[in-house]
């Protein structure tokens, strides 16, 4: 009886044993099948990341600006904004309101470089640039470089607004013509569908002053980032008489 009751008792432990190493197979097989899966996971990771930064290196870096070689002094470009628009538009002598014709005679006043014709409400915000011809098809513009994937800086450390009292062939110039600050950056810009913020700009407020014409002229003097080129403007704001 006794040696019956102890085979059964072996018997029981064998078959705990043999129950317990079956788990054990399992777990092992599960714990490597998990091990491998994150192993490959890592493996594409590491894949797409490379892949990526093959294509685009600021992938790992973060987004980098470019800085033009050019200097303030080579500024040949005008965009403006009208009222509260973002959208940059080129000013030429073919514009409406905003013409860039250096060193040209407008009104009487000799000398003008950019001409701004508004009434009383209207506002207006000129940023400058360079028409550039590199590969990289990014616009050159001025401002306080910050990463930005479709513009090349002109770093700026400075603007000037000189205010000017002048007389032309037919009419006298006036500070009450328009007030104007400027921006160092933070122009708000709409470039390749992106908002961005970086570009400086001189900011033109016509103020409503009555039933005859204004004029203002006054320079804008930018200051170069890396080597302090200067690059002047002449300014010639109308401000048109409003007409009841």
């Amino acid at each position: 009886m006794q040696n019956n009751e102890q085979e059964n008792t072996l018997i029981i432990e064998q078959e705990r044993l043999r129950k317990s190493e079956q788990k054990m197979k399992i777990f092992n097989i599960n714990k490597n099948h998990i091990q491998g899966f994150i192993a490959g996971v890592l493996v594409s990771a590491i894949l797409f990341t490379g892949l990526v930064a093959g294509l685009n290196p600021s992938f790992l870096t973060g987004s980098i600006y470019t800085a033009s070689d050019l200097t303030v002094e080579e500024i040949d470009t005008v965009y403006f904004l009208k009222s509260d628009s973002m959208q940059l538009k080129k000013a030429s002598n073919a514009t409406e309101n905003v013409k860039h014709i250096p060193s040209s005679t407008h009104y009487g006043f000799e000398g003008i470089d950019i001409l701004i014709e508004g009434s009383a409400g209207e506002k207006y915000t000129l940023v400058f640039g360079v028409s550039s011809s590199d590969l990289t098809n990014k616009m050159t513009l001025v401002g306080v470089p910050r990463p930005n994937p479709s513009v090349e800086w002109i770093p700026i450390v400075g603007i000037e607004i000189i205010s000017a009292h002048e007389y032309g062939e037919f009419y006298t110039s006036s500070p009450r013509g328009a007030v104007v600050k400027y921006k160092k950056s933070g122009v708000s810009t709409i470039i390749d569908s992106r908002e961005f913020r970086q570009a400086s700009g001189i900011v033109i407020d016509f103020p409503g002053i009555g039933s005859h014409d204004v004029y203002h002229i006054f320079y804008v003097v930018l200051t170069g980032g890396y080597d302090g080129s200067i690059k002047t403007l002449k300014v010639l704001c109308h401000n048109k008489s409003i007409t009841l």
